[in-house]
């Protein structure tokens, strides 16, 4: 289903705004969301195999309410990760896959969750990308549960 926009251009001589409608499909969006997340992971897995950390173990990473980096902290170099991470082009990098899956989700399915947020798992077998809600629910362990949602874009 193609979401219509409008980029409105205002002629020096006109005094009313040039509109011109510019089409997004889900598909084209898909296709983009697919290709800055390859970019993303080929990246990122260039700089961490400089490090000398290499898949498997797969790795899981996202943003925090305080939107620092987290790495699934089972993984035996997350502290390596996130500091590798820690630039402001990894963030800006990121956040606007987030930006672009949420509006893929939301075409798709509708409003989302407050709290919702992007998951990107690297692993020897490619990248995948997830939208993840925040639950209010804490497990045993006293740490916040994730319920997930999959993403329609996930590359």
């Amino acid at each position: 289903m193609p979401t219509k926009l409008s980029a409105g251009k205002k002629s020096r001589r006109a005094g009313k705004p040039y509109r011109t409608p510019l089409r997004a499909d889900c598909a084209s969006l898909r296709q983009q969301a697919a290709g800055m997340l390859h970019a993303f992971a080929g990246r990122l897995l260039h700089d961490l195999a400089r490090q000398g950390i290499l898949p498997p173990p797969a790795i899981e990473l996202w943003l925090d309410t305080r939107q620092q980096f987290c790495v699934r902290d089972n993984h035996p170099d997350a502290e390596d990760i996130v500091t590798i991470l820690e630039t402001p082009s990894y963030y800006l990098h990121f956040k606007t896959l987030e930006s672009l899956y949420e509006l893929l989700e939301s075409a798709s399915n509708g409003p989302l969750a407050n709290g919702c947020h992007l998951h990107i798992g690297l692993s020897s077998a490619g990248p995948l990308a997830f939208l993840c809600v925040r639950c209010n629910h804490s497990s045993s362990s006293g740490r916040a549960r994730h319920r997930h949602q999959g993403c329609a874009a996930s590359g």
